[in-house]
């Protein structure tokens, strides 16, 4: 009731994202399963506020936020400011999850993963080896990640998803139809793009047109799953 969704509606919003949930309190020890997932679909190599291609900057160059810097550059950044964050608790863990697009026909949606571990120095070297291409499986990554917090984690820690995106997802997870499945970007088991036909290409006319809605529902879906079935908290960052 205290927001007005018609001023904020196309409008940017600012956000400021903490982390002291993932803390643990009393000097005890983390218990926090965290999977850090990043676009690394094709248009993350353009520049923050168009789809020209951006400048690749280091997080120290004091121009990272600069409008003309590549999207990619400052995911990268924010990822290892996330890293530290999380990791500085004794306990705590964290797992990458990078979703992509094959360059060739038929385009399937892949992943990029790193278990769960404590090696803050280990993550941040494949973070900088992170490469954008193809297109944007959001449905991959949310469903990755709940293969590793399954298979990896336990019901006495508590369980994280932050998914960093730039825009529209252009893939589906599902086994045969329907907007809801599990696939989860490994090799054979890759999402699937929506095609030609359907003329889902992840840009700003998709928000307003019905192409991309089976993607977005099977993202919704899987993150979803991850709550009702492991429990585990989704926060979403444009």
């Amino acid at each position: 009731s205290l927001l007005n969704y018609n001023e904020l509606s196309n409008s940017t919003i600012p956000i400021r994202f903490g982390l002291k949930e993932l803390e643990a309190g009393g000097g005890e020890a983390g218990n926090a399963d965290v999977v850090l997932i990043t676009d690394l679909s094709g248009s993350m190599d353009s520049r923050m506020n168009s789809d020209d291609t951006g400048i690749t900057r280091s997080c120290d160059d004091p121009l990272i936020y600069d409008s003309s810097t590549k999207r990619i550059s400052v995911a990268k950044c924010i990822d290892k400011q996330v890293i530290d964050a999380i990791l500085s608790v004794s306990g705590n863990r964290l797992a990458l999850s990078g979703f992509y697009g094959d360059e060739n026909s038929p385009f399937k949606g892949r992943v990029y993963q790193e278990n769960l571990n404590t090696d803050a120095d280990y993550l941040k070297s494949k973070i900088d080896a992170y490469s954008p291409q193809g297109g944007t499986c959001i449905c991959c990554a949310i469903n990755d990640a709940y293969k590793i917090l399954n298979e990896q984690s336990n019901s006495n820690r508590t369980k994280f998803v932050i998914v960093m995106s730039d825009g529209i997802p252009t893939h589906t997870c599902q086994a045969a139809s329907g907007c809801e499945g599990t696939r989860d970007g490994t090799p054979s088991n890759e999402g699937l793009w929506l095609g030609y036909g359907a003329g889902c290409y992840g840009g700003l006319d998709d928000c307003d047109v019905n192409d991309c809605a089976c993607a977005s529902t099977n993202a919704n879906w899987s993150s979803c799953r991850l709550n009702t079935g492991l429990n585990s908290t989704v926060y979403s960052i444009g």
